[in-house]
């Protein structure tokens, strides 16, 4: 489990926001040792979090994207656990990263 409670300044942060950020949150939960191990992990979104921005989503996760080859196994892979709305931005992020990458 991935909680990102510690990316948000003990609930001090709403908004997670900036490619250079999420890659930061990449290397802080070593996500590319993760991508490699076939545990399924759980993304825990604190409900005090209302966003995601794109731009934080595809700092922290367009490298597993590529890895894992696509849409599909990445959501086999990661679970995120956090408010419809929230979703609805993981999921935006994810076409963000298919539209730029339209051969995966």
């Amino acid at each position: 489990m991935i909680n990102l409670e510690a990316m948000t300044n003990d609930g001090k942060v709403h908004n997670l926001a900036g490619k250079e950020r999420g890659e930061n949150a990449r290397d802080n939960f070593s996500l590319d040792s993760i991508d490699t191990q076939e545990e399924n992990v759980t993304i825990v979104i604190p409900e005090h979090v209302y966003a995601v921005s794109s731009s934080f989503f595809l700092g922290m996760f367009s490298n597993s994207l590529k890895s894992l080859g696509g849409k599909e196994a990445f959501l086999q892979k990661y679970k995120f656990d956090s408010t419809p709305l929230v979703l609805k931005q993981v999921l935006h992020g994810i076409e963000r990263w298919e539209s730029s990458n339209p051969q995966a």
